[in-house]
């Protein structure tokens, strides 16, 4: 059945007094009415639609954006409010995994990476060579504005746009010192 408001929405039905709901056109399923946002991710959603990307809200706490940079990576960027609402942290997935026998040339690749950053830094999961770009915020008793959540998410595509690359030429085997001079001797 569609709403009399709107005939582009079909509902799904009801669960725990929530309504959910299809929209025809987009394909989008969704809750009404939707869940409150924790404090910062309002200002979050706003950003990412703001400069176009399609995103989903994963969960309570969590929004993420599956997206294509223009250099063909894959990118996952996830942001998250932390316990007290207070805290909000971005993450941006770098395109490549580091294989367990190159980690350490990872390590200190990234190490030397992070030492110039001012907003963020990468981080890389030993256990699994999964490597992140993070950028967090605390900011109690404020209000967090769309604008910098946008100089978070900037931040960290930056950082990922000029390092991945060089990235997967330690992780084949050039030496990082050498890579990391020559990647920001470009920028």
């Amino acid at each position: 059945m569609s709403t009399p408001e709107n005939d582009q929405l079909l509902h799904l039905g009801t669960r725990d007094g929530i309504q959910h709901w299809l929209d025809l056109e987009t394909g989008r399923q969704f809750p009404h009415p939707e869940p409150p946002a924790p404090f910062h991710l309002g200002p979050a959603m706003e950003a990412l639609a703001d400069r176009g990307f399609k995103f989903r809200r994963a969960a309570e706490d969590r929004l993420e954006a599956f997206f294509v940079d223009a250099a063909g990576g894959r990118l996952r960027l996830a942001i998250c409010c932390d316990g007290p609402a207070d805290n909000l942290f971005l993450l941006l997935r770098a395109p490549c995994w580091v294989p367990r026998r190159r980690r350490a040339e990872a390590a200190e690749y990234l190490t030397r990476a992070n030492w110039g950053m001012s907003l963020g830094s990468f981080d890389m999961d030993w256990s699994d060579g999964e490597v992140v770009y993070r950028v967090s915020t605390y900011a109690p008793g404020t209000t967090l504005t769309a604008e910098v959540v946008v100089r978070m998410v900037d931040a960290a595509l930056w950082a990922v746009r000029t390092y991945a690359d060089g990235l997967e030429r330690t992780i084949v085997g050039e030496a990082p010192a050498s890579v990391i001079a020559e990647v920001e001797s470009q920028d």
